[in-house]
């Protein structure tokens, strides 16, 4: 679809053009309409519409001068005057200007408009791949010159330089900023997956050169500046702050980066913003509070965040009480105290804003001391809190095919015996090895187990073993044979066996149907 804007003091012409033809058959989409040049160059600049349509006589800016305007400020889009046919002299200088084509307003109908679009849409099509081209050129341009400043900054950032060396490589990498008062805002598009093919690199190269594009404008006429690409659609922009006296132009910065990003491209976007700081370790500690501000992402995402020091910067202290918390609950047999627990823990995660990758190694201890078999991957690509409640809410149907948690366990001998059975599923126990562990009678601890769970203790041994293969069957891409070992079955057959006894499909049926 082709953007379109419409430009005309007159409600009532904008109001024909919207109905007289189909746009959006047509393959375009009327983003805007406003009565004036002044309104239109600024949902331009925010939405960099492909096609304007403007009329000639206006009043606080005419379509004159926001034809200049348009190319002074070098906007990729074509433009159709709209005219009477007593301003046709206004129509020569127009296209003398720039403006693409015409229309004379007492000639509007559906044949002529459709025409005239059609053109235009080849027009359009063509400036799309040029300007493809010439990002991919400038990319290949810019490709060295990015990371020579990206590695120069990022020794800067771990202290790799004295002051003396930084004044002198600063000027060596084109480095256009003191460095001694800086603020850093760090941009990082979300993505619903990896991106890794061509496509998703001409993505980022055309995104970091209309950053560059769109930074010119809010930023270069007051202050220096440096953006570099970091890593797969993160960017990050370095500021001068010698001049800047308040936290508010960040944040006007910062804000019509991220609706540019929305509205321009449909992604969605989360804005780290550091304090200006002070001194030779300034663009260290900046970057620093950008990282650690765009973290609060995990609980609230496609917003703006600010460093604010107390709600982020996580202390150790916190870890040992999640640590504590968690050995408690090896002990916990009761389903609903294990759920309250664990949604107690992240209610203070998201309250407190801790670091995600505490929160997220949290949930692979859970995962652990539960038993529930998950991919490496499944927890690389957790970005919000609203996952993590997710996989803790999955804990009840996991824990539901242990019998020991299904009902409340009131003795300590069995307590232990089940959590022993847990931990240790993928080995060779029996009733004998865990009694011994226990240090009682093996049929003492039979007739106990069996009084506590309503079933007996190889049964029990059984449901856990395969429920836990059940998880990997899931979850996973590894061998039946490989699962059946890992689950603590070394007999193949006798392990499809248990299984289709327990869950009524064999292991291969089941794996197809839950995949």
């Amino acid at each position: 679809m082709i953007r379109t804007i419409i430009v005309d003091d007159d409600y009532l012409v904008r109001m024909f053009l919207l109905a007289v033809t189909d746009w959006e058959k047509e393959g375009f989409e009327i983003v805007d309409n406003v009565q004036d040049g002044e309104q239109a160059l600024e949902i331009i600049e925010r939405l960099r519409p492909e096609l304007v349509i403007t009329d000639i006589s206006m009043p606080v800016m005419d379509g004159i001068s926001l034809i200049k305007e348009i190319k002074k400020r070098d906007f990729f889009c074509k433009i159709i005057v709209l005219s009477c046919h007593d301003d046709f002299d206004y129509v020569k200088e127009a296209l003398k200007e720039g403006a693409d084509d015409y229309i004379l307003k007492n000639s509007f109908n559906k044949k002529n408009i459709d025409s005239i679009l059609e053109n235009l849409r080849s027009k359009v099509e063509e400036g799309r791949q040029e300007i493809r081209e010439k990002a991919k050129l400038l990319h290949l341009a810019d490709l060295g010159s990015n990371e020579l400043k990206k590695k120069f900054l990022i020794n800067v950032i771990n202290n790799k330089y004295n002051y003396e060396q930084l004044k002198g490589k600063s000027a060596n990498n084109d480095i256009r900023i003191s460095l001694l008062k800086t603020a850093v805002i760090e941009i990082k598009i979300l993505l619903t997956y990896k991106p890794n093919d061509k496509s998703d690199q001409q993505k980022q190269a055309e995104i970091f050169n209309d950053l560059i594009g769109m930074s010119k404008n809010i930023i270069d006429t007051k202050y220096k500046y440096e953006i570099i690409a970091t890593k797969d659609f993160n960017y990050t922009i370095i500021i001068d702050a010698v001049s800047i006296s308040s936290h508010e132009v960040l944040n006007e910065i910062a804000t019509k980066i991220h609706i540019f990003i929305e509205e321009h491209y449909k992604l969605k976007s989360v804005i780290g913003v550091s304090d200006i700081c002070i001194g030779k370790d300034s663009l260290k500690n900046a970057f620093s509070h950008a990282q650690k501000a765009i973290e609060r992402s995990f609980y609230n995402e496609n917003e703006i965040f600010y460093h604010e020091l107390k709600s982020i910067i996580y202390k150790e202290k916190c870890y040992t009480r999640f640590y504590d918390d968690i050995k408690k609950l090896l002990i916990t047999v009761d389903i609903e105290e294990i759920l309250k627990k664990s949604k107690e823990q992240i209610d203070y995660f998201e309250r407190e804003h801790i670091n995600p990758q505490i929160v997220i190694e949290w949930l692979k201890k859970m995962d652990d001391i539960l038993k529930v078999a998950r991919e490496n991957q499944i927890y690389e690509h957790i970005t919000s809190i609203e996952q993590v409640k997710s996989m803790v809410d999955d804990y009840r149907e996991h824990i539901n095919y242990y019998p020991n948690i299904s009902v409340k366990i009131t003795n300590i001998i069995v307590a232990k015996a089940i959590q022993h059975i847990n931990n240790n599923y993928d080995k060779t126990i029996s009733l004998t090895s865990v009694a011994d562990y226990l240090q009682v009678n093996s049929t003492y601890l039979s007739r106990l187990f069996k009084q506590e769970t309503k079933m007996n203790f190889t049964d029990y041994l059984a449901i856990v073993r395969i429920d836990n293969a059940k998880s990997l069957l899931s979850s996973t891409d590894k061998k039946i044979k490989d699962i059946a070992k890992l689950c603590g079955f070394y007999d193949y057959r006798y392990f499809c066996k248990i299984f289709k006894k327990i869950v009524g499909r064999n292991p291969m049926s089941y794996r197809k149907f839950n995949n």
